[in-house]
């Protein structure tokens, strides 16, 4: 039951709820139901599509790059090794939030019986689950955990100015998840409530408050490129608002995208807003009556709004940065059910078992992402989002065909899908490194043209001009990509590929030192720096070493490393290192080269001959000059002329002035002249 608020002697306290004994029996209960409900997440793995970037962060810099604070925690944790301490994180982090909303009702007044409930509610509501089971949520996740320990330490008994603890909880709040600057007007009016109840003046605002609040902007304007633009939901927003409430009283298909159609007709928007307009009038003639209801409904309809003006994705809301406007609907049917007692407990109690059977069938779609993506195919079947994120699962699990059904139905659904026309790229480009199938490498231009907004499928792109051995148009393609988005790894791997194979050294370097900056975890970036040295062996030999600590079956890093060997006149480790990198990567024909010319050097002239022959052998847009003249001496030392005359002519088909090539030919016609 609800104390009276027109009391101003009593505090809104209950004195045996403050004490720990009091508090003991509903903390414990909330925790067993979270354990017993959330339990079986502790097993999972993260989500292979929806958690990738942030599982294959790199550095703390880069994971705050990806997700901010929530992005740093997780890395933190480990996320990219295993899920399980995340998973652990995040399942104390909602406890403790549920918790903090069983403190916060009764600090506000409420009973116990009914904090309990409100706080179940709360923990066991479906709109919840996203947040929990999707770890690259953690941003919100945190970001309402440390609102709502705010909360409750600026409702603090006796203080009539809010704490600094509790402004730098806020603080936290708002570096984890910038649109809660929405609910900072909620909570003023919040604490004035509870100081009219508790028969204190209302506290004035505080520099504090400014801070706090020129924080949230600016973390809104930073991120305000990650979705649609803000405000492009404007006109939608009592539609949006609808849809969420929708969601939360009656959550039977819940789906991590939510979309409005873009075609609303004119008179539905404008029967929105009024409709939007009398229950903001509603609720200002009955704050006075049912004040928490008022501010319940008011913290439900900002975070609502910051959530849809301001949204992390393509959809128009997404469930886990509403988990406070949850809160909001969750303080307003308390108020409601309150005066009814044991009746309005009933109601409630059913309320709480209602949310967690569905929780429980929801929380079985985030098993896994095929399971999730199913789940949100099943709500809306053009999801474009759900089909390009089944196509990339195929694709990471090798399943090629499966994948190109996925991006081609996310194509159908929305033709001009930048991000969908990339994968598919990607996916042509995939096909075009296996051997023989080099022909796929052109189909892929097409696609990632479409793509081209996208700075990665300009990488991608260049990518492919690289490996038709076209580098001038590559390095343009990186230099474009790294002007519109300046920390893609990618392009600036590739770019200092295109720099080495360009003659430009010193670039070569710059770009690779830029890219072992951005993921000092990337094999690929230390082995192209050691690469780039200039006659510095031993600072190559350190970037090739770091480069095999990262990735101990690098073939180029190995091969690399092997010639340092070799030219120190350790053959034998030299010569281990060759074969090893062939074993990684029988096609590497810098490793094969490389064991072919030791074999030589030692003597092992058939060997060799082999390994030449296996160079020559490999498909190539251009033939390897030397592994071609050297096999043609020793066919030519082993009397087979028709076979050193078919790798001269290989060489001289492509350059007809290959001194080398050339003068081995003559010496052949020659002997057999003779």
């Amino acid at each position: 039951m609800l104390r009276p608020l027109s009391s101003p002697a009593p505090s809104p306290l209950a004195p045996r709820s403050s004490q720990p004994a009091g508090m003991l029996g509903p903390l414990l209960g909330l925790a067993a139901a979270e354990l017993a409900l959330f339990g079986p997440t502790l097993r999972w793995e993260a989500l292979s599509i929806g958690d990738a970037p942030l599982a294959a962060a790199r550095s703390l810099g880069q994971a705050w790059r990806l997700a901010g604070l929530g992005g740093s925690s997780l890395y933190i944790e480990g996320l990219h090794d295993s899920a399980l301490l995340a998973r652990g994180f995040a399942l104390a982090l909602h406890a403790g939030a549920s918790a903090l909303v069983l403190v916060l009702f009764l600090r506000l007044g409420f009973a116990r019986t009914f904090a309990a409930l409100g706080a179940l509610l709360f923990a066991c509501h479906p709109l919840g689950v996203e947040s929990l089971a999707w770890l690259s949520q953690r941003g919100a996740l945190l970001g309402a955990f440390a609102f709502l320990l705010g909360a409750c330490l600026a409702l603090d008994r006796g203080r009539a100015t809010r704490s600094p603890t509790a402004s730098a909880a806020l603080f936290v709040a708002l570096v984890a998840a910038p649109p809660l600057v929405c609910a900072l007007p909620w909570l003023l009016g919040l604490e004035r409530q509870h100081a009219r109840a508790a028969g204190r003046a209302p506290r004035r605002l505080g520099w504090m408050d400014g801070i706090l609040l020129a924080l949230g902007l600016a973390g809104l304007a930073a991120g305000l490129g990650g979705g649609r633009p803000a405000l492009d939901g404007l006109a939608r927003l009592p539609l949006a608002l609808g849809s969420l409430l929708g969601s939360w009283l009656w959550p039977a298909a819940l789906t991590p995208q939510r979309a409005l159609s873009e075609s609303v007709p004119a008179w539905l928007l404008g029967v929105s807003w009024l409709a939007l307009a009398g229950m903001l009038a509603l609720g200002w003639r009955l704050g006075r009556r049912r004040p928490w209801a008022a501010l319940g409904a008011a913290l439900f309809a900002l975070v609502g709004s910051a959530a849809v003006l301001f949204p992390n994705g393509d959809g128009v809301f997404a469930e886990a940065s509403v988990l406070l406007a949850s809160l909001g609907l969750v303080l307003a049917l308390l108020d409601a059910l309150a005066p009814l007692r044991r009746a309005g407990l009933a109601l409630g109690a059913l309320a709480f078992l209602a949310c967690a059977a569905r929780t429980h069938a929801r929380l079985a779609d985030w098993r896994d992402e095929p399971s999730l993506q199913a789940s949100a195919l099943g709500v809306n079947p053009a999801d474009v989002r759900a089909h390009d994120a089944l196509g990339q699962w195929h694709l990471a699990h090798g399943r090629l065909s499966a994948a190109q059904r996925a991006y081609e139905a996310a194509l159908a659904a929305r033709a001009d899908d930048a991000q969908a026309w990339l994968h598919r790229g990607e996916l042509e480009l995939r096909r075009g490194l296996i051997p023989g199938e080099e022909a796929h490498l052109l189909a892929a231009v097409p696609f990632l043209q479409r793509a081209e907004v996208l700075p990665r499928a300009r990488a991608r792109l260049a990518e492919v001009h690289q490996r038709l051995h076209d580098d001038v148009a590559a390095r343009a393609l990186l230099e474009s990509a790294l002007a519109d988005e300046p920390d893609e790894l990618l392009a600036w791997t590739r770019l200092g590929m295109c720099r080495r194979n360009l003659g430009d050294a010193a670039g070569a370097r710059a770009a690779f030192a830029r890219a072992s900056e951005l993921d000092p975890r990337s094999a690929e970036a230390w082995c192209g720096l050691g690469l780039a040295q200039d006659k510095d062996t031993v600072r190559a030999r350190e970037c090739f070493e770091r480069a095999l600590a990262l990735e101990p079956d690098h073939p180029d890093a190995r091969s690399a490393l092997g010639r340092i060997l070799e030219d120190e006149g350790d053959r034998t480790a030299a010569e281990a290192a060759y074969r090893r990198a062939i074993g990684v990567n029988p096609d590497s024909a810098e490793a094969l080269f490389a064991l072919a010319e030791l074999c030589n050097r030692s003597q092992r002239a058939d060997e060799a001959l082999r390994y030449y022959d296996r160079v020559c052998e490999l498909p190539r847009a251009t033939p390897h000059f030397r592994a071609h003249n050297a096999s043609a001496r020793l066919h030519m030392q082993r009397d087979e002329d028709e076979l050193a005359r078919a790798r001269l002519e290989a060489v001289l088909r492509f350059n007809s002035e290959q001194a080398e090539a050339r003068a081995l030919l003559e010496e052949l016609e020659q002997r057999q002249q003779r």
